[in-house]
Parts: structure tokens; C-alpha cells; sequence
């Protein structure tokens, strides 16, 4: 995984801000403790990965009629208020702890 740079970040800003998919900006970086609020990601498939502290809040990822696969996943103490899933959300064996999930809709999960 890579890490971000000062020139992503401000790349992320502006797509969250024009309201631009930033799925592919993220694709094969670590997103932990980074601050995602407010995105777009249509292509959110991070089996087995930790995205610890990363903020998500009022964030939509998914699409309807597909799979976000999150199996395994680590996202503990990560800021999930008011995040939209849409499609289906395969969250097995996953760690939550002190995740804010407040507000959060849209959940079609698949155990």
C-alpha cells in the first residue's frame, strides 16, 4: 500500500468538493486516520485491509445492484455518521470497535 501525499490530498478535496467519484484515486493506498467526509467511492472493495481512524463520515459509497466487500476488514475508531452504503455490503468478520456508525443508511448486508 501506498501512502498518501500532500498533492493527493489536495487532488481528494477537490473531487469531494466538485462532488467527483474518488474510487480510483484511493485504489492502492492506505487510507487509515485519513479524512475521506463527505466522498463519493463506488468501488470501496477492501477485504482484509485496515483503514483504522479513517473518517467517512456523511461519505457514499457503493452502487446499487453491486457488492462492497469489506470481509475481514480492520476499521476500528473510524467515523462512519451518516454514510450511505448502497448495493449490498459483505461485512464478515470485520472489527468495529469504536466505530460511529450513527445515522448510516441503507445497509444491505449479506452474512
Amino acid at each position: 500500500m501506498k501512502r498518501f501525499t500532500t498533492r493527493l490530498r489536495n487532488k481528494i478535496k477537490r473531487y469531494i468538493k466538485n462532488g467527483l467519484d474518488i474510487s480510483d484515486l484511493i485504489k492502492d493506498y492506505d487510507i487509515r486516520n485519513e479524512n475521506l467526509a463527505g466522498s463519493i467511492i463506488i468501488k470501496f472493495d477492501r477485504p482484509y485491509q485496515d483503514i483504522s481512524g479513517c473518517k467517512l463520515a456523511r461519505a457514499v459509497i457503493g452502487k446499487a445492484g453491486e457488492i462492497t466487500n469489506l470481509c475481514g476488514i480492520k476499521m476500528d475508531y473510524c467515523n462512519c455518521r451518516y454514510t450511505v452504503f448502497l448495493g449490498s455490503l459483505w461485512l464478515r468478520n470485520a472489527s468495529a470497535r469504536h466505530c460511529s456508525v450513527d445515522g448510516s443508511r441503507s445497509w444491505e448486508c449479506h452474512s
